[in-house]
């Protein structure tokens, strides 16, 4: 019995010093990118993004985070690449898809891309493709109309869109609501990076009792605060800079 408990200690003490080392492993940043500064084509709306390809000891990884705001608390969207990669020479590089990209060779002799998030896609057009205009509607950022403006802009807005979500969803139409959205998107404590992956997890998040409660909703319903435009106890409109609203969190309660 004492020869096991010796053993038993000996496999915890080892698995306790591999674990330290692992989480003491240097960190070494190779490059960095955010995307608002000057002359980037974010520069004018949308939110903060930061990324930056790193490696601890022998392994690389691709990461961006979302600069913290109220709804966005910080989150970071990790890449493992492998171990022992060699980065091309062109670094980090930044796709039309509102995506960070990184070529790279692994261990094996073999091509590879990666990518994660660097920018927001409104629907499916990536932000810097929206025309920009000369008052910007986005509440994100360096908005220039006082509260009541942005009410009795905004309001209406919001409204019309109301009656199109509630148009699609009671035509059960996935694929028209995933171009009301702003992504990547917090849906119930779940990142979604895209429209394509709206798509999958939509039955899960529009149940039919969900439904059946956006259907109820009216404009009297929409709450209004400096954060933006609330329907249904937590989902978020943001006014784009094309003039639309879109939605931008969403809390799906089923009650």
């Amino acid at each position: 019995m004492k020869k096991f408990i010796s053993y038993f200690l000996l496999i915890a003490a080892s698995l306790f010093l591999s674990s330290c080392c692992s989480s003491t492993l240097s960190e070494e940043t190779i490059q960095t990118l955010d995307n608002f500064k000057e002359n980037s084509p974010y520069i004018w709306g949308g939110r903060e993004f930061k990324c930056r390809l790193y490696r601890k000891g022998n392994h690389y990884y691709l990461e961006s985070q979302i600069v913290e705001t109220r709804f966005d608390l910080g989150h970071k969207f990790t890449k493992y690449l492998g171990e022992n990669i060699v980065p091309s020479e062109q670094g980090m590089f930044l796709g039309n898809d509102g995506r960070m990209y990184i070529k790279y060779i692994n261990n094996k002799g073999e091509k590879c891309e990666s990518s994660v998030p660097f920018g927001d896609i409104y629907g499916d057009k990536h932000i810097s493709d929206i025309p920009k205009k000369e008052i910007s509607f986005n509440l994100g950022y360096g908005h220039i109309y006082a509260w009541s403006e942005i009410y009795e802009v905004g309001k209406p807005i919001v409204e019309a869109r109301l009656l199109e979500l509630q148009k699609h969803v009671r035509n059960d139409d996935a694929e028209a609501i995933s171009k009301m959205l702003i992504y990547p998107i917090w849906i119930n404590d779940l990142w979604v990076e895209n429209y394509q992956d709206f798509l999958k997890y939509y039955p899960y998040f529009f149940t039919d009792l969900l439904k059946n409660n956006l259907l109820k909703l009216q404009g009297t319903d929409i709450y209004c605060n400096v954060l933006g435009f609330m329907i249904n106890r937590g989902m978020w409109f943001r006014l784009g800079d094309d003039r639309k609203a879109y939605l931008h969190v969403l809390y799906m309660w089923d009650y």
